[in-house]
């Protein structure tokens, strides 16, 4: 805080509250812009008092900016106010000053790359924190085939030792020759020599007769010169349901014949319940009255 009342206070992220409360008491807070650096002792801007070069012995006008001491005692001052960083007719503390905002501006741009730095930076080191086993493992994948190639022929060398010189230098300057991915390399097998006890055959092997038939390709073909079964559409199982209806209507025709009652009328038997119930009869026998 030092000779101000005021204090400066960071808080995390970009939201700057309106007020802090301190011991039981409300501040109000203003966002804080970067200004150039102002010595109280020698009135220059660009670094604090306290590694100011100018002893503090010397006191300096707060108008005039001259040295007091060089006057002799009791002798009147003639004071003009003049800056002491641009010579303007003002003193060295007026806010205004030219040389004051000029370098305010450049401290402003000097605290925005800075921060703009830092941002940068902490997302390349999120980026490669996520991505740097994916970098490792294409790394080894993707090596350089130099590094390769001398490896492997440290290999043979340390378990051989027959590798001479010169060879040794060739293969650690000249990548070894790879085939393309799409293509493949085939090499002639070389013929290996028959067990112990055995003699090579003098005739080629070739297979009998009956298994040479039995792994002939057959043909199947039709016998009976049959056409081809067509699927069935969608119109062909219509007509097929169809036929099955119209068989099934001549069915219960002939039925009908035969009992002399007709099947095909469903309101006959609704015309009926709306009616009502027939008066009873008492001559019929199911409503006579028994004594």
């Amino acid at each position: 805080m030092g000779s101000t009342n005021t204090a400066l206070i960071t808080f995390e992220g970009s939201f700057v509250p309106r007020y802090v409360l301190y011991y039981h008491t409300e501040y109000r807070c203003h966002p804080e812009r970067p200004k150039a650096q102002f010595c109280q002792r020698c009135h220059k801007i660009g670094h604090r008092e306290d590694v100011c070069t100018l002893p503090a012995s010397k006191e300096l006008y707060q108008t005039c900016s001259e040295d007091l001491t060089k006057l002799p005692p009791g002798q009147e001052h003639d004071c003009y106010a003049t800056c002491r960083n641009c010579k303007g007719s003002h003193s060295s503390t007026w806010a205004e000053c030219p040389e004051k905002l000029k370098a305010d501006a450049k401290v402003t741009q000097q605290a925005y790359r800075r921060r703009l730095a830092t941002r940068k930076t902490d997302d390349q080191s999120s980026c490669f924190a996520s991505t740097g086993q994916h970098r490792s493992r294409s790394q080894s994948r993707h090596r350089h085939p130099n590094t390769t190639v001398r490896i492997h022929h440290q290999r043979q060398n340390s378990k051989h030792n027959e590798t001479r010189p010169t060879e040794r230098q060739d293969a650690s300057h000249s990548p070894a020759a790879q085939a393309p991915r799409n293509q493949t390399v085939c090499q002639p097998l070389s013929p290996s020599p028959p067990p112990r006890g055995l003699k090579p055959a003098s005739t080629p092997i070739t297979a009998s007769a009956p298994y040479r038939d039995a792994l002939a390709p057959t043909v199947v073909t039709n016998a009976t010169n049959q056409p081809p079964v067509p699927i069935p559409t969608i119109q062909d199982l219509f007509l097929y349901i169809s036929g099955k209806f119209d068989a099934l209507e001549r069915r219960v025709g002939a039925l009908e014949e035969a009992l002399g009652h007709s099947f095909r009328n469903p309101n006959k038997r609704a015309r009926s319940l709306s009616a009502g119930p027939r008066p009873r009869n008492a001559s019929s026998p199911r409503t006579a009255h028994k004594p």
